[in-house]
């Protein structure tokens, strides 16, 4: 792997603030961030605000999946979240799964350090992907700001990637 000045990689890093947000001056993005938290905030449970409520935060969720990708086992992850196993069960069970799709043929894990950031499941016979994000702080998202991303933005990810030598 390459080692580049540090200039170089302040400009990589303000040209993809750029490329996600449009703008790279601070005021700005604060008033972004001011408002996707504002919208997220007004979303319902569902439309109706029925039903029971999830038993993790999805901080949490996301947590225990890293944790339990590193082998720890449902019985250690009740205790560490004071839940019953059967729930551990049905939250993993509910996060691997996400996608119903018979096509999906690939899941990717995006990850930052031992966090689960974003999970990509990859439809190659549709051209489709679909994603899940864990975490609020959108640098961290594979996908930025986008929730629906593109067979082409899921592409530009992957060269992305490979050119920074990080897949």
């Amino acid at each position: 792997m390459k080692m580049r000045g540090s200039e170089t990689v302040k400009e990589d890093f303000k040209t993809q603030i750029f490329d996600i947000f449009g703008t790279v001056d601070l005021e700005q993005l604060r008033a972004i961030a001011q408002k996707v938290q504002l919208i997220e905030s007004e979303k319902p449970h569902n439309e109706r605000g029925a039903g029971r409520k999830n038993s993790l935060t999805p901080q949490q969720l996301a947590e225990m999946l890293a944790l339990h990708q590193q082998g720890m086992g449902a019985t250690e992850l009740a205790k560490k979240y004071g839940i019953s196993r059967q729930t551990i069960y049905k939250q993993l069970e509910r996060a691997q799964n996400f996608s119903n799709d018979p096509n999906t043929m690939l899941r990717l894990n995006y990850m930052n350090r031992n966090d689960l950031c974003t999970t990509i499941d990859v439809d190659f016979k549709h051209e489709k992907i679909k994603i899940k994000n864990y975490t609020d702080k959108i640098p961290l998202r594979a996908f930025g700001m986008v929730e629906n991303p593109t067979w082409e933005d899921f592409q530009w990810f992957l060269k992305a990637f490979l050119r920074h030598g990080r897949i």
